[in-house]
C-alpha cells in the first residue's frame, strides 16, 4: 500500500495523510486507490509534510510502527535529523 505516496525518506518531514468523513462505503470503495497512492487525489483526502506532530489524547492508543503493535500514550512525534546512523 502506497498510504504516503509522496514521502522521502531523506527530507527530515513526517508525511501526514488525513481523510475528511468519508464513511465506511466510500472507505470500501476507495480502499483499491491505496495500492497505487491514488487516494491522495480524492477531495476528502490531504497530504502535507511536517517536521512535529502533537497530540490531545486522552489516555494510552494502540500504534504500529514497522508492523509492530504497542501500546503508548502519545503526546508528541517529531523528526530528529541525522539522530540515527544507519550501515548497510
Amino acid at each position: 500500500m502506497r498510504i504516503a505516496p509522496q514521502a522521502d525518506s531523506g527530507d527530515g518531514l513526517i508525511e501526514f495523510v488525513r481523510w475528511g468523513p468519508i464513511g465506511r462505503l466510500g472507505l470500501i470503495a476507495n480502499l483499491h486507490r491505496l495500492y497505487d497512492g491514488s487516494h491522495v487525489s480524492h477531495p476528502l483526502a490531504s497530504r502535507r509534510g511536517v517536521r512535529r506532530i502533537e497530540f490531545a489524547l486522552d489516555g494510552p492508543v494502540d500504534i504500529m510502527v514497522d508492523g509492530e503493535v504497542a501500546r503508548a500514550h502519545c503526546q508528541l512525534l517529531e523528526v530528529l535529523p541525522a539522530a540515527l546512523n544507519v550501515m548497510a
